[in-house]
């Protein structure tokens, strides 16, 4: 029964927009708001996520007279939204509405590129909100990969090869300044603030702290993280 219910939610589903069209990457702690049915999100494996107060009445009124019973929202924010789709095998397929004038449909295996980025964001957004210490943080993330601009000094670097890595400057209480390297969950990301085109090189966030000592992620966002 269940194979046969996915197999009807993959035919009558498909993705009608790119990953790369949402932007998701500059949204990812933005506020939505998700229709629930009881305490889940999944309704017939598909999560419904709502950017505007409007497009959140217009869903739940379908929704209402469609399956003839009540629905309520909870508030959250987008990359949370997109994290439960890829975790929770109930969750097929997400549907947003508020975007664009149509609702935009992504299926869980186009998400699913997003993994590691999304686990990642997950774990930042815990500490940004004081639900994780830094501690814990670290161990989640060490082995994730980040994006630095620039390139570490290798054994292997031939006659010629540059070396060097972007970083900037942080200011404690008391006046003093340090550095730190900046770090971008996303290639693209890092290419944003990459004004003067340098090289940009994945790394370990265990790799770089080792080598400079301290590392900040995604500086420019909310949800930022310092080790």
């Amino acid at each position: 029964m269940f194979g046969s219910n996915k197999k009807q939610i993959e035919r009558i589903f498909q993705s009608n927009v790119r990953l790369e069209q949402l932007g998701f990457m500059e949204q990812l702690d933005r506020e939505v708001a998700v229709i629930m049915d009881n305490d889940t999100i999944s309704i017939d494996k598909v999560v419904y996520m709502c950017i505007t107060p409007d497009s959140l009445n217009q869903t739940v009124k379908e929704l209402m007279e469609k399956n003839k019973k009540q629905y309520t929202y909870a508030q959250t924010v987008l990359g949370i939204v997109v994290d439960n789709v890829i975790q929770q095998e109930s969750n097929q397929v997400l549907i947003i509405s508020g975007l664009l004038p149509r609702a935009l449909i992504i299926t869980k295996e186009d998400l699913l590129l997003l993994k590691d980025v999304i686990d990642s964001f997950c774990i930042m957004y815990a500490a940004a909100r004081n639900n994780m210490n830094n501690d814990k943080a670290y161990d989640l993330l060490k082995e994730k990969t980040v994006y630095i601009i620039g390139t570490l000094l290798l054994p292997n670097m031939n006659k010629g090869d540059t070396f060097g890595i972007e970083i900037m400057r942080r200011e404690v209480e008391n006046g003093q300044e340090y550095e730190a390297v900046k770090c971008f969950l996303t290639k693209e990301n890092a290419e944003k603030y990459n004004p003067s085109k340098r090289e940009i090189s994945p790394v370990t966030v265990a790799q770089i702290k080792e080598f400079y000592g301290n590392v900040i992620i995604e500086p420019h966002r909310n949800y930022w993280i310092e080790f």
